[in-house]
């Protein structure tokens, strides 16, 4: 995309400030893995608190993020003390707070997908217990999480939205999905 997504404008705020305030909805601990200018980006999140009370947002580093997303959400996972964590991209922002309370309101035994029209997509619902084999998985080998999830039985959500799809991956997306 040539450009830093997460501070992207969205609607009144930037795009990781859509995905903090949708997901806290179904979640008490908000953990944003930073990569890639991970300074700048946890500068913004300290600086642009809109509003309070707020669940308890952690900013924490993976010095490895050029290793992909999977090693991103194994950094995360050293965060959770809960015994469900989602899974969601930044650069998702209609990922509605009616979404992952949807998701949360059945658990999972390992983890589950929202599906519409046959199609899995995100934000993904994860039990604690794959978080040691989790921890252990070799990254650069599995390359997703998808794959490391491929080793259990998952399970889907049936949901009645295109929203679990909608990833702004290009600058066309990006301007299409303007509000």
């Amino acid at each position: 995309m040539g450009m830093f997504k997460p501070l992207l404008p969205f609607d009144s705020t930037t795009l990781i400030e859509r995905a903090i305030a949708n997901a806290e909805y179904g979640c008490d601990v908000v953990v944003v893995v930073a990569g890639h200018r991970g300074d700048e980006l946890a500068e913004h999140l300290a600086l642009n608190k809109r509003h309070e009370p707020r669940p308890q947002l952690r900013v924490v580093f993976n010095h490895d993020w050029e290793r992909g997303m999977l090693s991103s959400i194994q950094r995360g996972a050293r965060e959770v003390e809960t015994e469900y964590f989602f899974v969601a991209p930044a650069d998702m922002p209609y990922l509605t707070p009616e979404i992952y309370t949807e998701m949360a309101s059945r658990p999972p035994r390992f983890a589950a997908f929202p599906q519409h029209k046959g199609r899995c997509g995100h934000p993904v619902l994860v039990s604690s217990v794959l978080i040691p084999a989790l921890l252990e998985a070799d990254s650069d080998a599995l390359g997703s999480m998808r794959r490391f999830l491929a080793q259990y039985p998952t399970e889907t959500r049936s949901l009645t939205t295109d929203a679990i799809f909608i990833d702004l991956d290009t600058l066309e997306q990006y301007h299409g999905a303007q509000p």
